[in-house]
């Protein structure tokens, strides 16, 4: 089976797991256990797709931030996937337990940003100081379209690091004395204790998983806008013309998405080549 088949097999199994609420087998039986970044591609064909169906992305997740869980998996660094505007529980809201796939309960950080990131922060001051407008508690609802949770790294990337739902607690707008490392928070079933942490557990900072997923996200976004961008100049038989994209063009070029590519056809007209980096200032 070549790599496509196995990419559009794989997003199959997934697409339909969640479409008939009914588990599937691992992922890892179609790709490579250790092919992670074949399973983001995954990932982002199904994320693609529901984009397409209406769907909204309001933010993003960080998985496997414990070295505990990570060892587990046989893999030396986290993960992350998308979170659905349509999956946010209201603070002190409730869910239909029809609406979830093999749910967990876990007690993470949110960082609600002031505006879009468009380049690395510098550290964590800057990211603090220059992106973030609040912060707050929040339960994530994990769920899983894996059959009895039986994942690998790969399994759970491209089962969009097994996201479900979320909710968002009482926002902290001064932030100022958080202590991100000390802070401790529990989960509790029935007034009685499940689980317990603190911050340190998230990678040592959960800034710093922060800052682990704005430089992923950023690299693997470019990459796909890229390739989404050839893809549709191939389709239109325009011939593309590899030149080097200059650093001060980056930051405009992270603004486009994939959602911007059907202005081109109106734009190109009948040109028969383009630029690769041109494609900023059409139908601006």
């Amino acid at each position: 089976m070549n790599q496509n088949s196995q990419i559009q097999k794989a997003v199959q199994r997934l697409w339909d797991a969640e479409e008939k609420q009914i588990t599937c087998s691992p992922v890892r039986e179609i790709i490579d256990a250790n092919d992670i970044n074949l399973a983001y591609e995954i990932q982002k064909i199904i994320t693609n797709k529901k984009v397409q169906l209406g769907e909204e992305i309001c933010g993003f997740k960080v998985g496997l931030t414990s070295l505990a869980v990570q060892k587990q998996l046989g893999v030396d660094q986290p993960d992350f996937g998308v979170l659905w505007k349509s999956k946010e529980i209201e603070n002190y809201g409730s869910v239909f337990m029809s609406e979830l796939m093999q749910p967990k309960a876990e007690g993470e950080i949110a960082f609600i940003l002031s505006k879009e990131i468009l380049e690395m922060p510098t550290g964590r001051e800057d990211f603090l100081a220059n992106y973030v407008a609040c912060i707050a508690p929040s339960i994530e609802l994990v769920g899983s379209r894996i059959s009895n949770w039986d994942i690998r790294i790969v399994d759970t990337v491209a089962d969009n690091a097994s996201a479900s739902h979320f909710i968002l607690g009482d926002k902290i707008e001064d932030f100022s004395g958080f202590d991100f490392v000390g802070c401790e928070m529990q989960l509790k079933k029935n007034n009685q204790v499940t689980s317990e942490g603190n911050g340190a557990a998230c990678m040592g900072n959960p800034i710093d998983a922060a800052l682990w997923l704005i430089h992923e996200n950023t690299k693997m976004s470019e990459t796909a806008i890229f390739e989404g961008f050839k893809a549709f100049l191939e389709q239109e038989g325009v011939e593309i013309r590899t030149i080097p994209m200059p650093d001060s063009e980056k930051p405009r070029f992270r603004q486009k998405t994939c959602a911007d590519l059907k202005h081109l056809k109106a734009t190109i007209g009948k040109r028969k080549w383009l630029n690769v980096y041109e494609w900023i200032d059409l139908g601006a």
